[in-house]
């Protein structure tokens, strides 16, 4: 069976290019995303320690639409 794919360019912030990259990691739905760590997270995006606070967002954001569905 296929894997459940979430759109996770609902995400603020997240583009195809991240997208890509995140499926690429084997991180294909909002919960999967919700679960990593922000050193995780920084490390798949390859974003810098400067973009701390952006990776924390995503997580929260990640967590929201899996316990809310993206609909809110």
């Amino acid at each position: 069976a296929a894997a459940q794919r979430d759109d996770l360019k609902m995400i603020k912030g997240i583009g195809p290019r991240m997208e890509k990259k995140l499926n690429d990691a084997g991180v294909y739905t909002f919960d999967q995303m919700s679960r990593l760590s922000p050193t995780k997270l920084q490390n798949i995006l390859g974003i810098s320690k400067k973009v701390v606070q952006s990776s924390d967002n995503f997580i929260s954001q990640a967590k929201k639409f899996a316990e809310d569905g993206p609909e809110g």
